[in-house]
C-alpha cells in the first residue's frame, strides 16, 4: 500500500483539491498515474467513491460544462466566479443543476475549480439564483435559486430561500469556503424565489421580482399543475453579520409601483440601481415588462424605497415621454469600472404565443433570442438626487444600440471594418456579463431552439462609442489542447513550486517547465513562451500582459531567481536582413503575479541609460552561452558574436538598480560557446563547448571559477574506455 499512498499523496500536491484525510473508501487510480519506473507522478485521471458519492477527476484542469442561468461575479481587477446554472443532463432527456464554482482569470485566460474541503456544508444545486460581491465583507453572497428534489426522472421543484456565503479570500488556494446564514424576517416574512435581481449598496443585499413553485411538477410533461406566484415588487433588504453567519430580511414599498416581474436585467451603480425589462406571468401567459424603474433604497417616509419607472420604447426617436430602452428578459448586463456607463446583450423576444413556464424546464421553451449589444449611461450623484428630491426627475438616462464584430485574434483587431461581415456571440439568453480588467466577459447561455448550452467565453472593451459604431468581439480560446511549436534552441528552465503558495498562476507542490523562442525546422525563430504543468499535463500559452514583448530569438539560457521566479533571459541569436545572424545583448525580466498575470521587462540593453543618463556598460551581444545563478546574482560565460568565440564573465544583480547592475568579473577564462555551466557554493563548473564551430571541435574538459576570487582552473576528466562493452553499457 506504501507505494499507492505516496502516489496518492503527490496527488493531492499537485490537484490541491483531495480532502486532508480521507475516509476508509474505495479509491482507484486509473490510467497512467501512480508510481511508473520509481518515479512518483500525477495521475490522469481519480474516481473516489465516497459513500455511493462518485466524483470522477478527468484528465485535463476541469473548465465549467456549458450552461444557463448560473451566475457570474467580478472579483477584484482581474477575475470573475462562476456558479451554479442549469445545463443537460447526462443520460436524461430533462435539465439539471449544479452548485459548481469556478474561477476565470482574465490576464491568464484560465479556468480555476473551487473545491470544498470534506464535511463542509455546500450550497444545494440550483440555477436562476442570484450573486453578488460584498467587497467590503470579502464574501460572495448567493440567494435563492430554483432546484429540485428526488429523482430526476420525477422532480419536485424547488423554489429557495437560503442565503449562503463564499470566503473570496480564500480564491487563490481554490477552496470553496461556504458559510450558510440563518435569516429571520422583521415584519413580513421573505419567501423563496429564483429569476429575480439582486444588488449591494455599503455591504446590503437588496433582492426584488422572481417567481415562486407552489406545487410539484409530475413526470408528464404535458400534464404539469404547477402555480407561478411572482413577488408583488417589494424591494428586501439583507443585513448580513458575517460573524455570526446570520441575517435579517426587511421589506420595504415602492414610492412609485414598480411593475412585478422576473428574469429582468439589473444593474448597479454605488448606491443606485437599476431593474428593466424582464416578464410578468399571467398563468397562463408570460407577458413582457416594458418598462424600466430607477430606485434608491432609502426614502423619507421608514419603510418605503425610493423608485422612478419609465416606459421602454424601440423607436429612437420617440416623442411621447418614453424611454429608447431594451424591454428584454434572460439579458446579460454589467456596469463599467466608471461606474456610469453600462452594457446590456442578448436576451429574448417573446413570440405571441402563450409560454408555460414549465415549458423553460423542461426544455420545450422556444423564443426569438437577440444578440444585440444595448449601450446605457446615467450619472448615478445626479439620478440619486433628483429621485429623492421628488418631482419628475429624467435622471439624463441614455441608451443606444451598437454593432458588434467578432476577430480570431488580436492581430485582426487593426483590420477595418468589412460591412457587418464579423459577427460576434450568438444570440442567446441566460447568459452572464461581466466586467473584468477593463473589458466585458461574456459566458454561457443557451439558444433556445434546440436548447444548446453554451460555455464559449467573449471580450470586448469597455469604451463608450457613438450609437452604431462598431465594437469589435474576441472569443477567448481556452484551449488545454494546444502544443508549442516544433523547436530547437529554445531557453527553457524548470521551477519546483513550494506546497505553501497559494496562487492562481500555479498549483501547489506542481513542476512547471517553461520554454521560450527557438528555431522552427523550417529556420522559422520564434518568441512565443509556453509552460508545462506536470499536474495536468497539459502546455499552455502564456501572454504577456504587461511590460513588453521580447522579438523572436534562439540560443539563449534561461535563469530562475526563486521557486517562483522572476525568469532571466539573457542574449540569443536573431534574424537580420539577407539571412545574417543578429546577436543579440538584452536582459529580459520575466515575472509572475496574481493580479498582474505574466510580465516582461526591459532591464538590459543596448543604449541603456540610467537614471542619471549615463550610458550602463555591460556585456557585450552573444549566443550559445550559459547562465548561473550565484547567490541572487546571475553569472553569465563565453559564448559567440560576429568577432568569435568569447571568454568573458559577467555578473548581473537585480538588486538595486536593475538596469546598472553588470560587473565584469574576468576575461581569462577558455573561449567557449555551446557548454554547459552550473555554479555549486562558491565555484562555477564548466564542461565542453566548442571553438571555433561545433561541426569541428568539441571539448570534453572540465574548468572551474572560483567566484570570490574570480580565479580559473583546468580540471582533468577522467579516464574513459572507449571499448564497445562500455559504449554500450
Amino acid at each position: 500500500f506504501d507505494p499507492l499512498v505516496m502516489a496518492m499523496a503527490r496527488f493531492a500536491v499537485c490537484r490541491s483539491w483531495l480532502p486532508a484525510v480521507l475516509p476508509l473508501v474505495c479509491l482507484v487510480i486509473t490510467s497512467t498515474g501512480g508510481v511508473q519506473d520509481g518515479v512518483y507522478g500525477c495521475a490522469e485521471s481519480l474516481d473516489i467513491d465516497l459513500t455511493n458519492k462518485m466524483y470522477v477527476q478527468e484528465n485535463s484542469v476541469p473548465k465549467p460544462a456549458p450552461r444557463a442561468f448560473h451566475s457570474a461575479v467580478h472579483v477584484k481587477k482581474a477575475s470573475m466566479v462562476v456558479f451554479g446554472g442549469l445545463f443537460s443532463a447526462p443520460d436524461s432527456p430533462f435539465f439539471a443543476v449544479n452548485n459548481e464554482a469556478f474561477v476565470y482569470n482574465a490576464t491568464l485566460n484560465a479556468w480555476n475549480m473551487l473545491l470544498s474541503p470534506e464535511g463542509d456544508p455546500v450550497p444545494r444545486e440550483r440555477c436562476m439564483h442570484t450573486a453578488v460581491n460584498a467587497e467590503t465583507l470579502g464574501k460572495m453572497v448567493v440567494v435563492g435559486g430554483w432546484g429540485f428534489d428526488g429523482d430526476v426522472s420525477s422532480p419536485e421543484l424547488l423554489t429557495l430561500a437560503d442565503v449562503w456565503l463564499l470566503d473570496l479570500g480564500q480564491l487563490k488556494s481554490g477552496v470553496a469556503a461556504w458559510t450558510p446564514i440563518s435569516t429571520q424576517s422583521s415584519g413580513t416574512p421573505f419567501s423563496g424565489r429564483f429569476g429575480h435581481s439582486s444588488v449591494v449598496i455599503d455591504d446590503v443585499v437588496y433582492v426584488i421580482g422572481g417567481l415562486q413553485w407552489a406545487k410539484t411538477v409530475k413526470t408528464q410533461v404535458n400534464n404539469i399543475g404547477y402555480n407561478s406566484l411572482l413577488s408583488d415588487g417589494k424591494l428586501w433588504r439583507l443585513d448580513v453579520d458575517v460573524a455570526s453567519s446570520s441575517g435579517t430580511w426587511t421589506s420595504l414599498t415602492a414610492t412609485d409601483a414598480v411593475q412585478p416581474r422576473a428574469f429582468a436585467y439589473t444593474l448597479s451603480f454605488g448606491n443606485l440601481m437599476i431593474i428593466g425589462g424582464g416578464f410578468s406571468p399571467h398563468v397562463p401567459e408570460f407577458t413582457p415588462v416594458g418598462s424600466l424603474c430607477v430606485i434608491v433604497p432609502t426614502s423619507s417616509t421608514p419603510g418605503q424605497f425610493t423608485s422612478k419607472c419609465f416606459d421602454c420604447t424601440d423607436n429612437i426617436n420617440a416623442t411621447d415621454g418614453k424611454l429608447y430602452c431594451p424591454a428584454v428578459a434572460y439579458a446579460a448586463a454589467a456596469v463599467n469600472e466608471n461606474d456610469s456607463d453600462f452594457r446590456i446583450f442578448g436576451g429574448t423576444l417573446f413570440p405571441q404565443n402563450p409560454l408555460l413556464v414549465t415549458q423553460l424546464i423542461f426544455g420545450q421553451f422556444e423564443a426569438a433570442s437577440t444578440a444585440t449589444l444595448w449601450q446605457g449611461s446615467v450619472d448615478p450623484t445626479a439620478c440619486r438626487a433628483e429621485l429623492l428630491a421628488g418631482g419628475s426627475p429624467t435622471c439624463n438616462l441614455k441608451f443606444s444600440k451598437i454593432n458588434t464584430a467578432s476577430f480570431e485574434s488580436e492581430a485582426q483587431l487593426s483590420l477595418p471594418f468589412l460591412g457587418g461581415l464579423y459577427q460576434g456571440p450568438s444570440s442567446r439568453l441566460g447568459s452572464s456579463l461581466t466586467p473584468v480588467v477593463e473589458a466585458h466577459m461574456l459566458f454561457g447561455g443557451t439558444n433556445p431552439y434546440g436548447w444548446a448550452f453554451l460555455r464559449d467565453l467573449w471580450a470586448t472593451d469597455t469604451t463608450s462609442v457613438p450609437a452604431g459604431s462598431w465594437v469589435p468581439w474576441m472569443q477567448m480560446q481556452v484551449d488545454q489542447s494546444a502544443q508549442p511549436t516544433n523547436r530547437n534552441g529554445a531557453a527553457a528552465i524548470t521551477i519546483e513550486v513550494p506546497a505553501n503558495v497559494n496562487s492562481f498562476l500555479f498549483t501547489a507542490g506542481e513542476t512547471v517547465f517553461f520554454v521560450f523562442g527557438g528555431y522552427t525546422d523550417q529556420y522559422e525563430l520564434l518568441a512565443q513562451m509556453w509552460k508545462f504543468s506536470s499536474c495536468d499535463q497539459q502546455w499552455r500559452y502564456i501572454p504577456y500582459t504587461q511590460g513588453g514583448a521580447p522579438s523572436a530569438r534562439a540560443y539563449l539560457p534561461a535563469v530562475s531567481l526563486s521557486p517562483t521566479g522572476p525568469l532571466l533571459f539573457f542574449g540569443g541569436e536573431a534574424a537580420g536582413s539577407e539571412g545574417r545572424r543578429v546577436f543579440l545583448d538584452e536582459m529580459w525580466v520575466f515575472m509572475f503575479d496574481d493580479v498582474l498575470g505574466y510580465t516582461m521587462h526591459l532591464v538590459y540593453g543596448q543604449g541603456t541609460v540610467t537614471a542619471t543618463g549615463s550610458k550602463v556598460s555591460g556585456p557585450p551581444p552573444r549566443a550559445h552561452h550559459s547562465a548561473a545563478m550565484y547567490d541572487q546574482t546571475v553569472i553569465i560565460f563565453g559564448g559567440e558574436n560576429q568577432q568569435g568565440t568569447l571568454n568573458d564573465v559577467w555578473q548581473f544583480s537585480l538588486t538595486g538598480d536593475n538596469i546598472a547592475g553588470w560587473k565584469p568579473l574576468s576575461t581569462a577564462g577558455p573561449r567557449l560557446h555551446a557548454h554547459a555551466a552550473a555554479v555549486m557554493g562558491d565555484v562555477m563548473f564548466v564542461y565542453g563547448g566548442c571553438n571555433p564551430s561545433c561541426a569541428t571541435t568539441t571539448f570534453d574538459t572540465m574548468y572551474s571559477f572560483d567566484l570570490p576570487t574570480n580565479k580559473w582552473t583546468t580540471l582533468q576528466p577522467p579516464a574513459r574506455s572507449t571499448s564497445l562493452s562500455s559504449l554500450s553499457s
